[in-house]
């Protein structure tokens, strides 16, 4: 079966049901007539094998529970083009209880025998919980055609869980200019946010599943021996895929885990395009960065405030229970500052900007691969004298951190670590895990760095919000205790920098030896 649909997520903050009557009004008066068809409770069960063949064969594989009895479905992944789904979808109905690869005839258990082989298990991923509320969409210009519409309120059952309401539009006969007047009348409502992932894919990230379908390239051509430039191209190349991988993710905005990784992924790209700098085109590495560097202000502007809202529950406990009443209004603080950056961010994913940045960066790598000369300097000339440079300043600036050391210093400190880190990752995939001892002490003091600078940040935030916006004695109390605790969150791992530094230096000492090996 060819499935033709579109999804819009409603946006964070606006009431599911009110956005739909004013969709709905929007229809109306575009001519479309509205027929409530119900509301119904869905189940979805999502499943594969444990090494996610199906995943990498590009199929989705759902049992689906409801009123109606229970069906199987396959359904073809792929990404939505502005807020459309063209895929194809195969599905039965079995009997409850039925071992999903021990199907009953039927045109899904045909399909199955084609994708997997004969011996294969299938485990459960992930289920998403679902409210629909189901409309029948008509218009007199296609009084033949059809068109299904549901206001789903789902949540998907993970660790923590993700909760989301969408509308989803169906052409189920008839031509496609009638899911076009839809659509049409869909971008009339600035609540709505045009849907650029499935369920299943917006399950996969919550369930923590890797969201590759196909792993990256080993690299094996990649030596001490091999071009300078041909490892930067091939580790820019990942980091912009992991860019693209992630983008509609952070568009969507519901698993904190999307913008973050995007995030990452850009500052990665950018410190690798100051790693090789020597080696790139000039114009183009001139042209990308800065592009780079607004992206990454746009998804940082998100992911701080995600953090933030993450200290909540840890905020909650720490307070008396006649405290935690004050966290009401910081939590709205908070939320509505969220509501403005993740605009912002929309915005910038949706404008111009982004898809030249894209453009400029395959530009850059296409030009360096074309452009670098055949005798053009090794690995094993420029990667020691690379990492060593950075090396040397992180061990300047760690060695002079004592306890008095003010908190920029200690930040300074972390971004060293994380530029070290990321040029040493990056030479990886030519002398492999002889670095990984470097690299695992590296990850654990950028780590405990970064507590230390949530929890300093953090205090920061509510210093700010406890003099400009908590009300009554007991709120500024409140917020008094609360700055206490992040001191006291910063002070721990100021306790314990000492000693993991003290393993650094120690993973370290042999760094430059290995990198000449």
């Amino acid at each position: 079966m060819h499935e033709l649909e579109a999804k819009f997520l409603t946006v964070e903050g606006e009431a599911p049901d009110a956005v739909l009557r004013r969709f709905q009004e929007t229809l109306a008066w575009a001519g479309f007539r509205v027929e409530p068809e119900g509301r119904r409770d869905i189940v979805d069960t999502y499943f594969d094998t444990p090494d996610q063949r199906l995943r990498g064969a590009g199929w989705s594989y759902r049992r689906r529970q409801d009123d109606a009895g229970c069906r199987v479905a396959l359904k073809e992944i792929n990404r939505a083009r502005h807020a459309v789904f063209d895929r194809q979808e195969v599905e039965q109905p079995v009997p409850d209880g039925t071992a999903l690869t021990r199907l009953p005839p039927g045109p899904v258990q045909e399909r199955l025998s084609n994708l997997l082989p004969p011996e294969a298990q299938v485990a459960p991923l992930f289920a998403v919980r679902n409210r629909r509320a189901a409309y029948r969409l008509s218009h007199p210009d296609h009084p033949r055609g059809l068109v299904e519409m549901a206001l789903d309120q789902a949540c998907i059952d993970a660790d923590t869980p993700v909760a989301f309401s969408e509308v989803e539009l169906e052409l189920a006969q008839g031509p496609h200019e009638l899911l076009a007047g839809v659509l049409a009348a869909a971008e009339l409502e600035p609540a709505l946010l045009a849907a650029r992932l499935s369920k299943y894919e917006r399950g996969l990230i919550a369930a923590g599943c890797p969201l590759e379908r196909k792993p990256r390239p080993a690299g094996a051509h990649l030596n001490p021996s091999a071009r300078w430039v041909e490892l930067a191209v091939f580790q820019l190349r990942i980091q912009l895929a992991r860019i693209k991988l992630f983008e509609p993710y952070a568009w969507e905005g519901l698993h904190p885990e999307g913008v973050h990784q995007m995030r990452v992924a850009t500052r990665r790209a950018r410190a690798l395009l100051g790693t090789f700098a020597a080696s790139l085109p000039e114009a183009e590495r001139q042209a990308v960065e800065p592009r780079l560097t607004w992206l990454a202000g746009r998804l940082g502007a998100v992911r701080d405030l995600d953090v933030h809202l993450a200290h909540l529950a840890d905020y909650r406990e720490a307070l008396a229970a006649h405290h935690v009443a004050a966290l009401d209004g910081y939590e709205n603080h908070l939320r509505t500052l969220r509501r403005q950056a993740r605009r912002r961010l929309v915005e910038a994913l949706d404008g111009r900007a982004y898809p030249e940045l894209l453009d400029g960066f395959r530009g850059l790598l296409d030009a360096a691969a074309r452009q670098a000369p055949a005798d053009g300097p090794k690995v094993a000339a420029l990667a020691g004298p690379a990492v060593e440079e950075m090396l040397e300043r992180v061990l300047s600036r760690g060695r002079a951190i004592d306890d008095d050391a003010p908190a920029k210093r200690l930040h300074r400190l972390r971004i060293d670590v994380k530029r070290l880190r990321y040029q040493l990752e990056a030479v990886t995939a030519a002398y492999g895990r002889t670095l990984d001892p470097a690299l695992d002490a590296l990850k654990r003091l950028q780590d405990q760095l970064g507590l230390h600078q949530d929890a300093d940040v953090a205090r920061a935030h509510l210093a700010h919000y406890r003099k400009a916006f908590a009300e009554g004695k007991r709120a500024r109390k409140a917020f008094k205790h609360l700055i206490e605790f992040e001191q006291r969150r910063a002070r721990r791992q100021r306790k314990r920098f000492r000693r993991t530094w003290a393993r650094f230096e120690k993973a370290t000492a042999d760094l430059p030896a290995r990198l000449k090996a």
